[in-house]
């Protein structure tokens, strides 16, 4: 099968995004054939918090699409968004959890402010990961918390909710939007 040349596939990578409502981002020159281009979300707000949950994940050593797959299942990457268990933010963090990220991060965090509501839900991955061997009970840890994880294995609700992250980094990971 005869390749495309690369002007062409971003011009056409570009054009279905477009249609998907997402802004392309061509790579590098030196990236040709080998990176994929940066999907970026339409909306302006949304788009700031895919950033700096990202950032987040990258300064503490923790895969930022897998942050930001958990971030878009918690809240769609919107910082206005309280649940009923009052769950914060972008990465719908509890204050009790928040509270306990402070010792973490080494000073107070207003799980309000998107680089601390980020910096707390990135940095209870990276303590999730110190606990769990497996992938799935990391993700499933952040929506289940740990202590059920262990006693009880991943509910079914769980399961679902494993599937969905992993899904959505998928198509991260694949420059895709994530919904």
């Amino acid at each position: 099968m005869p390749r495309r040349p690369p002007s062409l596939t971003r011009a056409v990578a570009a054009l279905v995004l477009g249609l998907a409502g997402a802004t392309l981002v061509a790579p590098p020159a030196h990236a040709e054939g080998g990176a994929l281009p940066a999907w970026q979300h339409p909306d302006g707000d949304r788009e700031k918090v895919r950033r700096v949950i990202a950032g987040a994940a990258r300064n503490h050593g923790v895969d930022p699409q897998l942050a930001l797959a958990i971030a878009w299942q918690e809240s769609g990457w919107q910082m206005g968004v309280v649940s009923d268990a009052r769950a914060i933010g972008a990465m719908q963090v509890l204050p009790a959890t928040g509270r306990w990220m402070e010792q973490y991060a080494g000073r107070d965090l207003d799980l309000r402010r998107p680089g601390d509501n980020a910096k707390a839900g990135v940095l209870l991955l990276r303590v999730l990961a110190r606990h769990t061997q497996r992938r799935t009970h990391k993700i499933g840890a952040y929506y289940q918390g740990l202590g059920a994880v262990r006693r009880h294995g991943l509910y079914e609700e769980t399961r679902a909710y494993v599937r969905n992250v992993e899904a959505i980094k998928r198509r991260l990971e694949a420059g895709r939007p994530p919904a």
